[in-house]
């Protein structure tokens, strides 16, 4: 039987709709300690003085001279793209409101928020850097590197200048994609513990494999000696990719401090210290010939990172994927685009639900409904007019991502009649048009295609017992996407079993393939 696409009811959900599902925040070793950070309540400040003895009567505090490590950086190869090392906790500068300056821990949580109080910290307030366009004007956030713009470069490809002295039409338009938080229902949080020079952590993290990475890293710690495992985790959307800079501080209080340690996010702490997404301002023209013929398309993508270029993907996360994908399913021959990244006081952008391109998309699509209402034409003939169509695949765009299959027309043609596009809608009713092409499954070829700097991919290793049930073990964990059920159907699909008799193993680094 083919067990792909299969209607079963998922092999997970007994246990977590009965309450046995086990998250960070469920878990406790002997003589466990609470922590609590100190956050600064300034966007950017100078920090003169740290007073903990106070707190210390109660607690053990750990400043950023308590804690010496290798600060966090991207590991993102891209000529031109500044670094920004993140230290775990602020040494003698705060970037952004709600950036650690210490960590606290102490019996329970309450007692760590009371002696968090009781840590006096001198602040001198500077001048905060809200507007990326501007934010090379003003002072450097990182004085090291003497600008606050991490990156700008230029592309084009085919002859864009020609095509739009050529046009018939030039349509323009500027696109504010706002500040995102994934807010996930399970905040941040982690538990560590030093044992023989070994350290364990339990995160609630999608990457287990990279989070290893990072601590070993900062650390210093052999990736052999380190073991991360993700429990239960109760929701992602790309914030619990990176490693975070709590993270690396835990790990590094529960070493000093000689006993466990465990951290839970408040959600107050989730909206301003967590990492943020998506900010850009995108600016655009489209050249159009007189019959509505896409000739060419130009933009200007300015990407917000936040105080730092963060260590998931770098400040490229949004801006760079967003120009390099703008083209989209359109067929356009001439396309350039100027990309840039600077850094603000805001909390720093990381992954979230379609990173980068879909503020790019958004912002194509919004100013091809402009021309279609200047040229007086049906917003989805004009879109239909333009799209690649089925005999053209493999398509290859100018700027090298190749459309292997699609059925764009006929996709349009269907949503449209779906939503009854044709038929009279109420004044209070709108539909949208917006043809999108994501790319999913990145591999080394997507990279390449993509001119970005790393390929995804994952393995699983598979154990046949004497009994013939199987035991995958794979190196992406859930968060809440019930693998545990569709990746039991791939491989009883491939192995000839039924589902049940498949455990799916994820979420360990000691247990799991490198993903």
């Amino acid at each position: 039987m083919g067990w792909i696409g299969a209607r079963l009811e998922r092999l997970e959900d007994e246990r977590l709709l009965t309450g046995q599902g086990r998250y960070v925040a469920d878990l406790a070793l002997p003589h466990m300690l609470q922590a609590c950070f100190v956050r600064s309540p300034h966007p950017h400040a100078r920090v003169l003085r740290i007073d903990a003895e106070r707190a210390r009567r109660v607690a053990a505090v750990f400043t950023a001279p308590d804690l010496p490590h290798t600060p966090l950086v991207d590991s993102v190869r891209m000529e031109g793209l500044l670094k920004t090392p993140q230290p775990a906790l602020a040494g003698d500068r705060v970037r952004f409101e709600g950036e650690a300056v210490a960590i606290v821990l102490a019996e329970s949580r309450y007692l760590a928020e009371d002696a968090a109080e009781l840590v006096e910290v001198e602040y001198e307030p500077l001048p905060p850097v809200m507007d990326a366009e501007r934010a090379g004007e003003a002072e450097p956030l990182h004085s090291e590197l003497g600008t606050n713009v991490v990156y700008r470069r230029s592309f084009a490809w085919g002859d864009p200048d020609r095509a739009f002295a050529a046009a018939d039409h030039v349509f323009r338009s500027r696109y504010h994609g706002n500040r995102f938080v994934a807010a996930p229902i399970e905040t941040r949080g982690c538990l560590a513990q030093w044992s023989g020079g070994r350290l364990t952590m339990w995160s609630a993290t999608q990457g287990p494999h990279l989070l290893r990475r990072r601590l070993a890293a900062t650390t210093g710690i052999p990736e052999g000696r380190i073991r991360v495992i993700a429990p239960d985790v109760g929701g992602g959307f790309g914030q619990k990719i990176p490693a975070h800079p709590e993270e690396i501080a835990v790990a590094l209080a529960a070493r000093a401090a000689g006993r466990p340690v465990k951290w839970i996010e408040d959600r107050r702490e989730n909206l301003t210290a967590a990492p943020h997404a998506k900010e850009q301002l995108i600016d655009l023209e489209l050249a159009v010939a007189a019959d509505g013929t896409f000739l060419a398309l130009r933009a200007r993508v300015l990407g917000d990172a936040g105080a730092y270029s963060f260590n998931a993907a770098s400040a490229l996360i949004e801006p760079y994927l967003s120009a390099q994908l703008m083209p989209g399913p359109y067929r356009i021959r001439h396309y350039a685009c100027e990309i840039t990244a600077a850094l603000t006081t805001k909390s720093p952008v990381a992954p979230y639900r379609g990173i980068g391109w879909t503020a790019g998309h958004t912002a194509r699509e919004l100013l091809i409904d402009r021309a279609a209402r200047v040229l007086g034409r049906d917003r989805a003939d004009l879109r239909r007019q333009n799209l690649v169509e089925a005999h053209e695949f493999p398509y290859a765009a100018c700027n090298g991502m190749v459309f292997d299959s699609g059925s764009f027309r006929e996709s349009l043609d269907k949503a449209l009649e779906l939503v009854g596009y044709d038929e009279p809608h109420s004044p209070f009713v709108g539909v949208g048009v917006s043809p999108y092409v994501e790319p999913t499954g990145w591999g080394s070829e997507g990279g390449f295609q993509s001119n970005w700097s790393f390929a995804s991919h994952d393995a699983v290793r598979l154990t046949v017992e004497p009994s013939g049930e199987v035991t995958a073990a794979v190196g992406s964990p859930s968060q809440g996407q019930g693998h545990e059920t569709t990746l039991a159907q791939v491989v009883a699909g491939e192995l000839g079993v039924r589902p049940e008799q498949v455990t799916v193993i994820a979420g360990d680094t000691s247990a799991t393939p490198v993903s």
